[in-house]
């Protein structure tokens, strides 16, 4: 990490080993943006899928969001398992291997607070739809550095 947010170029790698590596960071709009399409974790009609999101300026990504969309007619636990390997793996890239482990433990025991860690804002949550049985939820691992602009916290 460098003072200004993270470098576009290994930002979009973090996940590589996933198989999750954002399309080229480009301007829109507003800001600066990158995005892996959700990727498949099952077969299912209904198949959990992760995202991965990159926004920041021309110089630096300044937030990473990790996505779950997740359905409740499949195995939550392995698409819990998945998100959280990955989201473990996001945080190693953004601040480092020791610190990592408990930034999500603290994150999981707060949820869904938002944690201040040298300046940068980690949230982890969770919102569910429909019902128990049918319904689903969306989980979201954000990472924000203090030089982000735009819009507001909590994507």
């Amino acid at each position: 990490m460098r003072a200004e947010g993270w470098s576009p170029y290994a930002a979009r790698l973090f996940l590589e080993e996933y198989g999750l590596v954002t399309d080229d960071y480009h301007r829109t709009q507003y800001e600066w943006f990158a995005d892996i399409s959700s990727v498949k974790l099952n077969d299912k009609v209904l198949a959990d899928r992760i995202s991965n999101y990159l926004t920041g300026n021309e110089y630096a990504v300044t937030r990473l969001r990790h996505a779950l969309d997740g359905s409740n007619q499949n195995d939550t636990r392995e698409a819990q398992r998945a998100f959280d390997e990955r989201a473990l793996t996001l945080l190693m890239k953004a601040f480092d291997a020791e610190r990592a482990t408990m930034i999500y433990a603290r994150a999981h025991a707060s949820e869904p607070e938002t944690w201040i860690i040298d300046g940068i804002w980690v949230s982890l949550d969770r919102s569910d739809w429909g019902d128990a049985h049918l319904g689903g939820y969306v989980r979201n691992l954000t990472i924000q550095h203090p030089k982000h602009q735009g819009d507001s916290w909590g994507v």
